[in-house]
């Protein structure tokens, strides 16, 4: 429930429900009143001073069954909407239906007839005036004791309605049901959520300067370069030897000795313990001893 109310499917649909729901019933509930007015005039004292009481006895007499059956006797055109209920229940819709109120304390009667109908208020209102004088004139003597006059009416007007508590609860209800029906049926209840993968913002590490991989020495590769110096030492002297020089030829040979030579040597220095790390100048200086046969 508290999904569905966060959703504006829900309240879109609760609110035009329950305001079409209540505008409905409060239509369809739309009652009209017709007022009828009737005075009673006292024509002597004795009268005069009984009129309370008939003023009265006047609002009583149409409350009866038995009025309202003759009311329907005379008047063929008045609906009987009671007309199926036992007596009982037929004088309590009647009188459901009819208020007699005395103005202010004067003796005006107003004779108020309420009906869904318009028309049949207004005819139920003045037909029941008129049968109120009727009767009263059988009582009393219209000529010497109490003069009956219709002094205005019927006038018809809508009421007006007082704030419909169970209307409104129950278009609230019907609204709720209808939002939760929406939003079941058209699967509201949550807007569409896609999980986004989350970005992965690590960077692979890197040195800005990688070492070359080192290079193993052998006595073959060590020979070459004596022979590369040797070449290169030899054509200061004389002239360049040739880059195509036969691998067998004496020169090549006795460079080679030399390079295995000093190569053990190398190793035989580098067993025993040092004082200190030689520098390249001092390597340069045993090279150049070693070329030159000094060593």
């Amino acid at each position: 429930m508290a999904d569905f109310i966060k959703t504006r499917l829900f309240w879109v649909t609760f609110i035009v429900v329950a305001m079409v729901v209540f505008a409905v019933g409060s239509s369809a509930d739309k009652t009209y009143v017709a007022e009828t007015d009737l005075l009673l005039l006292p024509k002597n004292e004795a009268t005069s001073r009984n009129i309370k009481q008939i003023i009265s006895n006047a609002k009583l007499i149409p409350e009866s069954l038995s009025f309202y059956n003759k009311l329907l006797q005379k008047n063929s055109d008045i609906e009987d909407q009671a007309l199926a209920l036992p007596d009982d229940e037929r004088k309590k819709m009647w009188n459901a239906r009819l208020r007699v109120e005395q103005k202010k304390g004067s003796g005006v009667l107003a004779v108020k007839v309420f009906n869904q109908n318009a028309l049949q208020a207004e005819l139920v209102s003045e037909k029941t005036a008129k049968d109120i004088a009727v009767v009263m004139s059988r009582y009393y003597d219209i000529k010497t004791e109490l003069d009956i006059r219709l002094i205005d009416g019927p006038i018809v007007a809508p009421v007006k309605n007082i704030f419909n508590l169970w209307l409104a609860l129950i278009s609230i209800g019907i609204g709720l049901l209808a939002g939760i029906g929406a939003v079941l049926a058209f699967g509201g209840g949550r807007e569409p959520r896609i999980a986004l993968p989350k970005p992965n913002w690590s960077f692979p590490s890197f040195s800005a300067t990688k070492p070359l991989p080192k290079k193993e020495i052998t006595k073959e590769t060590f020979a070459e370069s004596l022979v590369k110096k040797e070449m290169a030492s030899s054509g200061a002297r004389k002239a360049a030897a040739p880059e195509n020089l036969p691998v067998g030829s004496e020169f090549v040979l006795n460079a080679v000795r030399r390079a295995e030579k000093e190569a053990r040597k190398a190793e035989e220095i580098a067993a025993e313990p040092k004082t200190h790390e030689a520098t390249e100048e001092e390597i340069k200086n045993r090279l150049n001893k070693l070329l030159g046969g000094k060593m």
